[in-house]
């Protein structure tokens, strides 16, 4: 009876640990050593960039608005010119010909003006003595009148003909670098035909292509700065275009230079500072084909998936209630639902 009894005692032994009958160190076991961090210490805002590129607002051929031949082209490629410096001269001897010819006329016209008002006056006396008819005042007075006319017209004209004088001299509308020079001395050029191209080196404006659907992020986002070999260059939005690029799924964006500005045509990279919380792409682990992160709750591991994650990159932070603690070390072996023992992080 006795060997019976402690044949079965030896049995239930042997047997406890499997029917899952432990003692408190059995349990301890169980738990699994790991440290934790407050959610929000691991907190980041990333950096975004797109490729940009440094346009000019007023890049212009300068042509000619009256027709004749370039005598000088006083600037070279590469030549800075102020606004209102002398670029072309074209022959003008042929609209100074008319000038003269315009001012000859309205000097006449008011020779004769002058002449017909001394008649008319004298149409007036003789009038009042009855000497004269009322038709032959009424004739001084009309020559007076038309005298008048005439002289609006022909200062006009003379107007006009100073106006085509002057432009035959071409002057740069606004200061800036010459990049092209399409005309010779002796050419024939007529309005519209390009003798060199004027480029302003300030009115510039940063240009960069956003995709569509970063766009409300992007005008939220701070810290934005143009890159261009290996200078910053503080920048601000002016205006985001409310077309689309069907082929790439962009916006054009335009952006105004806070401070220095690059010279146009510099190519670099556009950053800015997504403003939405995102985690850091360490802290990630992947449970059952899913990225996501380890919380503790009530010293429990859950496991909470984040579906926009992907490898190497900081994931969005989804939207959680309350404080949280994130499992930092011990969690690349843990499971949804282990049960926890925190210690302290050796920092």
């Amino acid at each position: 009876m006795v060997a019976t009894l402690f044949s079965f005692f030896l049995t239930f032994l042997l047997l406890a640990p499997s029917l899952g009958i432990a003692g408190d160190e059995g349990a301890a076991q169980k738990s699994v050593k790991v440290t934790i961090k407050p959610l929000k210490s691991l907190v980041i805002h990333p950096r975004d960039d797109a490729t940009a590129t440094v346009v000019s607002l007023n890049a212009t051929q300068i042509s000619p608005e009256v027709t004749g031949k370039i005598s000088n082209i006083a600037v070279k490629v590469g030549d800075v010119v102020k606004q209102g410096q002398i670029i072309v001269r074209l022959d003008s001897w042929l609209y100074s010909g008319q000038l003269q010819q315009a001012q000859g006329v309205l000097k006449e016209l008011e020779v004769g003006l002058e002449l017909a008002k001394k008649e008319r006056d004298r149409a007036v006396r003789l009038r009042k003595k009855g000497q004269s008819t009322q038709a032959v005042l009424d004739s001084k007075i009309a020559q007076v009148d038309s005298y008048s006319a005439k002289l609006i017209g022909q200062r006009s004209r003379v107007a006009e003909s100073r106006t085509r004088l002057n432009k035959a001299t071409i002057t740069a509308p606004f200061s800036g670098l010459i990049t092209k020079r399409s005309g010779h001395k002796g050419s024939w050029v007529g309005p519209g035909t390009p003798i060199v191209t004027l480029v302003d080196l300030q009115a510039v404006e940063l240009v960069a292509e956003v995709a569509s659907l970063r766009v409300e992020q992007f005008k939220k986002a701070g810290d934005m700065v143009f890159i261009h070999m290996e200078e910053k260059y503080p920048v601000s939005i002016r205006a985001i275009l409310a077309i689309e690029n069907s082929a790439t799924q962009t916006r054009e964006v335009r952006l105004r230079f806070v401070d220095n500005k690059p010279p146009p045509g510099a190519t670099g990279r556009l950053t800015w500072v997504d403003p939405r919380a995102h985690l850091p792409p360490w802290v990630l682990v992947r449970r059952n084909n899913s990225l996501g992160l380890f919380l503790s709750e009530k010293s429990v591991a859950k496991f909470l998936p984040i579906p926009s994650a992907y490898e190497g990159l900081a994931a969005l932070l989804p939207a959680m209630d309350g404080p949280q603690d994130v499992i930092i070390d011990g969690r690349e072996s843990l499971k949804h639902g282990d049960s926890l023992s925190i210690i302290p992080r050796q920092d």
